[in-house]
């Protein structure tokens, strides 16, 4: 599967106080990863108000997710990232942060294992290669890799 290759990591200490990274997947070949039950509910609103065959960039879906930040901004507390791929644009991630801002990025990395990952992350590597600098970054606790291309999502567990 080629195209966007995106990494979402999950530890195993806060799993229990709801503070770990979720995912929802708006369409198959887009998904929301998303920290508060806020953003949740917004992605599963995008999700069920979309026709059911009608085709979304990944671009508007954060055009959309972003009109909700700011109708509610002051009551909602949210950072978001959407990525997908889509026939236009192919491999995309957008980062929506709490001021309800949005910037297209070339990768997102995240929590304790960030300065790690963004120091050893190079344009064009492999899941393997990536799989790898995670697994070395986050000591080898639980993981989530999901795998975005032309043929969809798919999820894999990041073995040690």
């Amino acid at each position: 599967m080629m195209g966007l290759l995106l990494v979402l990591i999950q530890g195993k200490g806060k799993q229990s106080s709801r503070s770990h990274i979720k995912t929802t997947h708006i369409t198959q070949h887009i998904i929301c990863c998303h920290s508060t039950s806020d953003d949740e509910l917004i992605a599963d609103i995008i999700r069920f108000c979309k026709k059911e065959n009608e085709l979304i960039s990944v671009c508007r879906t954060s055009q959309i997710f972003q009109n909700f930040l700011n109708c509610f901004g002051d009551q909602i507390c949210s950072n978001v990232i959407i990525a997908g791929y889509d026939s236009t644009k192919s491999g995309q991630i957008f980062h929506l942060s709490y001021g309800g801002s949005i910037a297209p990025e070339l990768f997102i990395a995240s929590g304790g294992a960030k300065k790690y990952i963004c120091s050893k992350w190079e344009s064009g590597m492999t899941s393997e290669e990536v799989k790898t600098i995670i697994n070395t970054a986050t000591f080898g606790r639980v993981q989530n890799f999901i795998l975005i291309g032309k043929d969809g999502t798919r999820d894999e567990p990041l073995l040690n």
